[in-house]
């Protein structure tokens, strides 16, 4: 067997799911969605880009919209624009947070 040094290789068995988010990926998502909340601004910094979103919350009958700018240390970006319906805080925050959080694991998907 050839030992490749760029390979990482976890154990895994076969009840696990099959995608894990590591948990500071994971909290840098809810701090960023809390902040979009507060000011309608966050910025995420990683190691390997950075995510910079803004948001203009729902108001009744108009939605609200979410743009998230993704600025890779390869030189690649990309910019998302959504529409964000109206909801309780608590649920506008879980689903901005998921948009954050694949905004950041693209950060890494990026190819070389």
């Amino acid at each position: 067997m050839h030992d490749d040094g760029r390979i990482e290789a976890m154990p895994a068995q076969p009840e696990e799911p099959l995608h894990h988010v590591e948990d500071w990926v994971v909290a840098w998502a809810k701090e960023g969605a809390e902040s979009l909340l507060l000011t309608g601004q966050a910025t995420i910094s990683t190691p390997r880009g950075t995510v910079e979103a803004t948001m203009e919350r729902p108001q009744p009958s108009v939605r609200g919209v979410l743009q998230i700018t993704t600025l890779s240390d390869r030189g690649g970006s990309g910019v998302q624009r959504s529409g964000v319906p109206e909801r309780e805080d608590e649920d506008l925050k879980v689903s901005v947070g998921h948009s954050l959080m694949m905004a950041v694991l693209s950060l890494v998907g990026e190819p070389f």
